[in-house]
C-alpha cells in the first residue's frame, strides 16, 4: 500500500532549521513551539560564544558585551565555514575576522589562534625525554655547527605581522602598525610530562627575519645541521661572510635552546 502524501525534503528541513537557529529574530520555524525553538537558539549561541571567548581572550576585551555578542551572531549568519567539526569553529573564526575586523585585531585573532594550537600541539614526550637527556652536555660551537641536528619545539607556531600583536590589550587597543615586519614564535614551554598533567607555560619570542627564517627552515627539515641551513639563511644575511654568520647562529641558537625553542635532536 502506497502513501499519497510526499516525502519530506529533510534537507530542506535542515535548512530552515539552522536558519532558525542563526536567526533567532528572523526567522521562524512552522509548527514549532517558539519558547522551544529559543531553548536551542540560545543553547547553540552560548556554546559558540564560550568557545571563542575562551580562545580569544585579549579580543573579547575589546568588545563590549553587545558588540561581541553582534559580533558572535554575524559569525554564526555570514560565514560559511569549510569545516563542519566543532574544534575548528576558532580557524573558521580567524577566516571570519579577516573580513570583518580591522587588520590589528584580525591579526591578533591570528596570533590567539597560535596561542591555542601552541598548547594543544601534539608532541612525542618521549622523544622530548631522549632529547633533553642529550642536551645536558655543554657543546662548543663548532659542535653545534657540524655535531649535532636540531629540532624546532614541535608546538612551536610562526607568524608574521604587520602590527606589534603580542602588544594589543584594553589599554592599548589599536597600536599603529611597525616598521618593520613583527616575526612571532609561539611555543609551549615542553616539560617532560603532558601537558594536561603538568602545567606547561604558552611563550612568544620576538625573533629577528634571519632567525625566522632558521626556524623555518629547521622545521621544514625535522633535523639539520645549523651548516646545512646556512645555504637557506646567506640571502638574507646582506653583508654577512659565511664563517661570520656561522658564529652569529651559534649565538642565537645557544640563546634558542635555552628557551626551549630548539632542541637537540636524537641520534
Amino acid at each position: 500500500m502506497t502513501s499519497n502524501k510526499s516525502s519530506p525534503d529533510w534537507r530542506e528541513l535542515q535548512q530552515q532549521w539552522a536558519a532558525a537557529i542563526r536567526n533567532p529574530n528572523q526567522v521562524s520555524l512552522a509548527g514549532v513551539e517558539p519558547r522551544r525553538l529559543a531553548v536551542y537558539q540560545r543553547l547553540v549561541f552560548n556554546n559558540i560564544d564560550s568557545f571563542i571567548s575562551r580562545g580569544f581572550p585579549v579580543l573579547r576585551q575589546l568588545h563590549n558585551e553587545q558588540q561581541w555578542q553582534q559580533l558572535i551572531y554575524q559569525f554564526m549568519q555570514q560565514h560559511a565555514a569549510q569545516s563542519p567539526l566543532f574544534a575548528d569553529i576558532g580557524r573558521e573564526f580567524v577566516a571570519f575576522a579577516q573580513q570583518r575586523l580591522p587588520a590589528v585585531w584580525a591579526q591578533l585573532a591570528q596570533y590567539e589562534r597560535m596561542e591555542v594550537d601552541a598548547l594543544y600541539a601534539e608532541v612525542d614526550y618521549q622523544l622530548l625525554h631522549a632529547t633533553n637527556a642529550a642536551a645536558e652536555p655543554v657543546l662548543t660551537a663548532n659542535e653545534l655547527l657540524d655535531g649535532v641536528q636540531f629540532r624546532v619545539n614541535p608546538s612551536a607556531q610562526l607568524g608574521v605581522f604587520q602590527y606589534p600583536v603580542q602588544q594589543v590589550s584594553a589599554a592599548n587597543p589599536q597600536p599603529p602598525a611597525a616598521a618593520e615586519p613583527v616575526c612571532l614564535v609561539v611555543y609551549r614551554e615542553l616539560t617532560s610530562q603532558p601537558h594536561w598533567q603538568q602545567q606547561e607555560a604558552v611563550k612568544f619570542m620576538q625573533l629577528t627575519p634571519l632567525t625566522m627564517v632558521l626556524l623555518e627552515t629547521l622545521q621544514q627539515a625535522n633535523g639539520s645541521t645549523l651548516r646545512a641551513a646556512l645555504a637557506s639563511l646567506q640571502p638574507y644575511a646582506v653583508g654577512y661572510q659565511p664563517e661570520q654568520l656561522a658564529q652569529a647562529l651559534v649565538t642565537v641558537v645557544e640563546g634558542l635552546m635555552q628557551r626551549c625553542v630548539l632542541f637537540l635532536a636524537p641520534e
